[in-house]
């Protein structure tokens, strides 16, 4: 093999340098090359890297050589790139593997050797290999000299035909690690949980009906105690004057509503009246309720009393069965606004604080809601989380509960409240599973 002392001994200005030195010697190569023609280097360490400044300042340094010279680098931590096109065959690695030309391109941030030995013992052709050798990732654009994306394309290796295309990509893997380096939370811990409780509850009811249903308001208020959901109080009456004197005894403006079977709503068709004070208002609330029921063709079998809870805003909590997800947690704004924005989010039911304020957060409005909005003060930002995570211990020791809708839930500056809410229940249906693992 022919040697010089120098760069400048050559006949040829080189057009791809190799430099495998250590310390200060890569800057004087590399000034070297700059200064002879070379058109790229390569720069592999040779000896262990060096920590600190002084390795900072050196590759500085080489960076400052390379831009003025208007040269190409990969490195300066590069473990060599492979070209086996049959018009470049190109291998500055220094790996003892036996390559053999293909369709598969491996891009490594550093180090990289194994993988192309990896390559080898799959008999797996490899078109390119590049160990950029940079202490972030980079992403390598390969094209043709016509701007075409080349013929040759690797197994698994992502191809993009535009930028935008790759950076949205990157972006969403961006989030990801964000996501997955983001603090896990804390598992819910409450001590008044009652499970065997809740679980009773539930087989009686499948007892008495074995096809399951919608929970009777009673029914469903007995369940959300067993774990300590916050129900606002209510009476059902039947009667006119049952239902003025429990508005009497709760000492203030209270709320009248149709009380229709489940999963329908009172405010479906406009049966809520609010702010009734007194005797007097009661029945002519009482009347009012009968004559809209009646005109949505619905039967009247009554009206519930509810003392009126603190202003604040209504969510919805709730869930569905997904055949495949098992149970899936909702939350949304509540009251008529459900029905009128899209807002609900759904996520799998969160198992820590974190998780239940992402599910919080995903929601479309209920953030800022909570954050106080249009100067209105803070709402209780906690005891919704609170309320969402024991619903979501609820459902782990009941799975028979397979579709609630506690809506609207009020939330207010300290604490929230249930006002209404629709359960149903079924045994458990054994999943028919493709896979077995």
């Amino acid at each position: 093999m022919r040697a010089a002392r120098n760069m400048g001994e050559l006949e040829v200005a080189p057009e791809l340098v190799i430099i495998a030195a250590a310390g200060d010697e890569v800057l004087e190569f590399a000034a070297d090359a700059a200064a002879n023609g070379a058109k790229a280097l390569v720069v592999i360490p040779s000896d262990a890297e060096e920590d600190g400044a002084g390795s900072a300042g050196r590759e500085q340094r080489l960076l400052e050589i390379v831009r003025g010279a208007g040269l190409r680098m990969v490195g300066p931590h590069s473990w060599g790139v492979l070209n086996t096109a049959q018009q470049i065959s190109l291998n500055t690695t220094f790996t003892s593997a036996s390559v053999r030309a293909g369709g598969l391109a491996i891009g490594s941030q550093s180090g990289g050797l194994g993988l192309l030995g990896q390559a080898a013992a799959r008999q797996l052709g490899v078109a390119i290999f590049v160990s950029a050798g940079q202490p972030k990732p980079v992403v390598a654009s390969v094209v043709r000299p016509d701007g075409q994306l080349p013929a040759r394309t690797g197994p698994g290796v992502p191809n993009f035909l535009f930028p935008e295309s790759c950076a949205a990509v990157l972006a969403r893997a961006a989030e990801r690690r964000d996501w997955l380096s983001r603090p896990l939370g804390e598992p819910p811990q409450y001590p008044d949980l009652d499970g065997a409780a809740a679980r009773a509850l539930i087989a009686a009811l499948l007892e008495r009906e074995p096809a399951g249903g919608w929970l009777s308001s009673d029914q469903a208020e007995a369940l959300l105690a067993t774990h300590g959901i916050p129900v606002a109080p209510s009476h059902r009456c039947r009667e006119l004057e049952r239902a003025v004197a429990f508005a009497g005894e709760s000492g203030g403006p209270v709320a009248l509503k149709a009380d229709l079977a489940a999963p329908a709503h009172a405010s479906d068709i406009g049966a809520v009246l609010l702010g009734l004070d007194g005797g007097s208002a009661v029945r002519s609330g009482w009347r009012e309720l009968q004559r809209r029921v009646a005109a949505a063709g619905r039967e009247w079998t009554g009206a519930v009393v509810q003392p009126l809870v603190p202003p604040g805003s209504d969510m919805l909590v709730g869930t569905v069965n997904d055949p495949d997800l098992g149970p899936v947690i909702a939350v949304g704004l509540g009251g008529l606004q459900a029905r009128l924005t899209e807002s609900a989010a759904f996520r799998l039911p969160p198992t820590t604080d974190t998780e239940a304020d992402e599910l919080i957060d995903s929601a479309k409005g209920v953030a800022a809601e909570l954050n106080g909005l249009r100067g209105s003060a803070p709402l209780d930002r906690e005891a919704l989380r609170e309320l969402i995570l024991r619903f979501t211990l609820l459902l782990a020791e009941v799975p028979e509960l397979v579709e609630a809708d506690l809506n609207p839930v009020r939330c207010m500056t300290s604490g929230c409240f249930v006002l209404d809410m629709r359960l149903r229940i079924e045994h458990r249906r054994p999943t028919d599973r493709v896979k077995t693992w």
